[in-house]
């Protein structure tokens, strides 16, 4: 979906992703009603999908959403629609929609899959518009068919609660090698989360310090912060901070008359990393990472979705 498309296009680019190969190779609820009677599906049962009944409550916003007649207006759209297009055709009543070419179950997706893992979850909102950022990001290296974000199973006796995301997500591009070229391209670069301006702040301690926890908890008082670097027998290290902070945080150091502050029985003064210090930095952080993100060179076999 894109950000030029009426609500309505919005509605029939939904209903055409349901009975896509991308969407029938996960979804085996569609599967087996499509199964059971033939590879027709209701419009009535595609009119509870909770995305499409969301997209059809935006094109009318006047309405309250409890008195929508959801199957009329789907059913509404896809007369609108289904003339201009050979992949689906109504049955005679025009109470269902098959495919005009019956869906064969394939393991192609899977070798066109690649998976992306946030290693750094804690601070990100892997809601809408997350994952339209994702796959902005991902259409860099080619056709983006489909995002799928992993989700933790529903905790036992809280079915009706959302499940929550692992940060995990399955891309699918169009083509093997479209796969394969992103895979490249990713493994090379640095990690999504890591590679930001303003995160990274050097310091200079007094008096040696070995306990890198004190020096973390002096940086809190600034803003949050995600790791402390501080070799043993020295007295100069980086923080990384979770936020762009580090100028501000320069800044506020440097206003005061001894440009350093106190915590503890320690006195820490800060410095802007060269640019080549913070390429030397990430550097390493990327070489510790390319062990754990070559696993989303291939899934492993459990993650197949078992086929009925």
């Amino acid at each position: 979906m894109t950000s030029d498309q009426t609500p309505k296009d919005n509605v029939w680019s939904q209903v055409l992703h349901y009975f896509s190969d991308q969407n029938l190779n996960w979804d085996l609820f569609m599967n087996k009603l499509l199964l059971q009677n033939n590879g027709w599906f209701s419009i009535q049962t595609l009119s509870t999908f909770n995305r499409l009944k969301h997209l059809l409550a935006l094109q009318a916003p006047q309405e309250n959403p409890s008195q929508i007649d959801y199957p009329q207006q789907l059913l509404q759209i896809i007369n609108q629609n289904i003339a201009n297009q050979t992949f689906l055709e109504f049955d005679p009543e025009k109470l269902a929609l098959r495919r005009t070419v019956p869906y064969e179950p394939s393991d192609d997706w899977f070798q066109k899959t690649i998976h992306i893992k946030f290693l750094d979850k804690k601070d990100i909102d892997f809601s809408s518009p997350f994952s339209e950022n994702l796959k902005a990001f991902c259409s860099e290296f080619g056709t983006v068919t489909l995002i799928r974000s992993r989700k933790f199973p529903p905790r036992f006796g809280s079915k009706k609660s959302p499940p929550k995301l692992k940060g995990n997500f399955l891309v699918e591009y169009l083509t093997l090698e479209q796969a394969q070229s992103a895979l490249d391209q990713l493994l090379k670069a640095p990690s999504f989360n890591d590679l930001k301006e303003g995160f990274l702040l050097g310091f200079n301690l007094k008096t040696p310090c070995s306990n890198f926890a004190t020096v973390k908890k002096a940086f809190i008082q600034f803003g949050k912060v995600k790791f402390v670097e501080l070799p043993s027998e020295t007295s100069s290290g980086i923080v990384r901070f979770r936020e762009p902070i580090a100028q501000t945080v320069l800044e506020q150091v440097n206003e005061k008359e001894s440009k350093s502050f106190n915590f503890e029985d320690l006195e820490i003064s800060v410095l802007k990393l060269t640019p080549e210090q913070e390429a030397q930095y990430f550097e390493k952080l990327d070489s510790l990472d390319l062990p754990k993100r070559k696993s989303t060179q291939n899934h492993t076999e459990r993650n197949k979705r078992p086929r009925n």
